[in-house]
């Protein structure tokens, strides 16, 4: 069955992917002429931009895909990264709220998808993007120093804010099957007052961006890459998601049993004492000697490769 990817933010290539016969990718509003919507447009804009580019690109009759080629299916599965799962998420909607449902007579009421793996996916926000963008604005300097990752500092990935709060308030359909995998950031790459840092935003782990329980996705099914440290993004000391062909094989391999996917269940809100916790945090990190931890930490997680 034909697999499509969805990448995350920005212009990014997943590990290997023109080695698949079946494999084709999606890069909704990445390009140079998109001036990059991808990345600062609102969950909602982009959930209805990737619902046309699929529909025109990947399901239309007269524009299939190559990898479509001899096959008479409505359906077929989806590997996504990062943002990418967070609107393909959004586009297995039980109603029609960014797009058609789910299920619809274009798919003969059987499921747009057939299987959908995430990577990285911030299904619940991202305490670190939120504890950047708070720091940003209570220093000069992080903001400064934030013009090299901006991506990593917008208020749709704050798991309080409105965003995160209204496509969790949306059903999902029972019948879309989900596997969500995560990755982390080992504290033996870290030095002790990284480790401190990352601490502060993610005390259960992290791949760099996104937190281990927003990855997680609450009850649905999913799993910890068992491998090394894996990052959100690829920086010059470490490994990316989309980079990473262990990772891709990994992925794919899932789709081999349907024993490996279940339906999506809507992650519980984040805690408001955590919120606190990192507000808190924020105040007391806006010394001179705080920023610098801050700005150093950041480095390490963003700095591209």
């Amino acid at each position: 069955m034909p697999t499509e990817v969805h990448y995350g933010l920005l212009d990014v290539q997943y590990a290997d992917s023109e080695s698949y016969d079946m494999l084709d990718g999606i890069l909704y509003g990445a390009g140079k002429a998109d001036k990059n919507l991808n990345t600062f447009k609102s969950f909602e804009d982009l959930a209805k931009l990737l619902d046309t580019d699929l529909k025109q690109n990947i399901e239309g009759k007269a524009n299939k895909a190559p990898c479509w080629d001899g096959y008479a299916c409505t359906r077929y599965d989806v590997l996504a990264h990062s943002q990418g799962g967070v609107l393909i998420r959004m586009l297995c909607s039980k109603k029609a709220v960014w797009g058609r449902g789910f299920c619809s007579a274009d798919n003969h009421y059987r499921g747009r998808f057939h299987r959908i793996v995430t990577i990285g996916a911030p299904q619940n926000g991202s305490s670190v993007a939120y504890f950047g963008l708070m720091m940003s604005q209570h220093s000069s300097s992080v903001a400064k120093a934030a013009e090299w990752c901006p991506q990593f500092f917008l208020e749709k990935f704050n798991p309080w804010g409105e965003q995160i709060r209204r496509i969790n308030s949306v059903e999902v359909d029972s019948r879309a099957k989900f596997h969500a995998i995560r990755t982390r950031f080992l504290c033996d790459d870290l030095t002790a007052t990284e480790e401190e840092t990352l601490n502060i935003v993610a005390p259960k782990g992290s791949d760099g961006i996104v937190d281990m329980e927003s990855q997680k996705v609450g009850d649905t099914k999913g799993s910890l890459y068992p491998g090394d440290t894996v990052l959100h993004f690829a920086t010059l000391s470490n490994t990316g998601q989309t980079g990473y062909p262990p990772l891709a094989k990994y992925a794919a391999d899932l789709f081999n049993s349907k024993n490996n996917f279940g339906s999506f269940v809507i992650p519980p809100p984040a805690s408001e004492a955590w919120k606190g916790y990192i507000d808190e945090q924020v105040s007391i990190l806006s010394t001179t000697e705080g920023v610098i931890k801050v700005i150093n930490f950041f480095k390490k997680i963003t700095s591209p490769k």
